[in-house]
């Protein structure tokens, strides 16, 4: 009988969780509720995606003066046997296809979206937030970030349906 009692305490406290002790946060992470609780973490969420947009891949490059002007045949490509020159080439042919121009539109996209997602991350986890109010929204227009949200929700509310 003490064998059968012994199996069973010992069953229970192995089995027992304790998620409270495996869920531990390093001194580098900041749990996302955490950050969003208040208005500085919203604005160092909207710097991070300001900052993300002047990577060469989208607006510090590709899409202000490079590849975008290529495309538009904004000027003529210098003619030389250099790589860059075949690369501006191929652009003004609007050959995708070839490796490095495929390589550098689906790097575009890979930062335009990640950039995105963490915009809607952070509009998403300002919902209910002290600082998500007509009132502040309409006075820090954060690249319009917040006041557009208030706009699409109050237009929402008045429709009955979301747009």
């Amino acid at each position: 009988m003490k064998k059968y009692i012994l199996i069973l305490l010992t069953s229970v406290v192995t089995l027992s969780s304790c998620s409270d002790w495996f869920d531990v946060t390093s001194g580098s992470e900041i749990r996302e509720k955490d950050h969003y609780s208040t208005l500085a973490g919203f604005q160092q969420s909207l710097i991070g995606c300001y900052i993300s947009m002047t990577d060469n891949a989208l607006y510090g490059k590709e899409l202000s003066w490079y590849a975008i002007e290529i495309l538009g045949h904004q000027f003529n490509p210098v003619t030389s046997n250099s790589s860059n020159s075949r690369e501006m080439q191929e652009y003004e042919k609007f050959n995708y296809d070839h490796t490095q121009i495929f390589s550098d539109i689906e790097n575009i996209w890979a930062k335009a979206y990640s950039v995105i997602a963490n915009a809607n991350e952070a509009l998403t986890n300002m919902e209910g937030q002290e600082y998500n109010t007509p009132r502040f929204s309409d006075r820090h227009n954060y690249g319009g970030m917040t006041r557009n949200r208030y706009i699409c929700k109050k237009e929402e509310n008045q429709n009955g349906k979301t747009i």
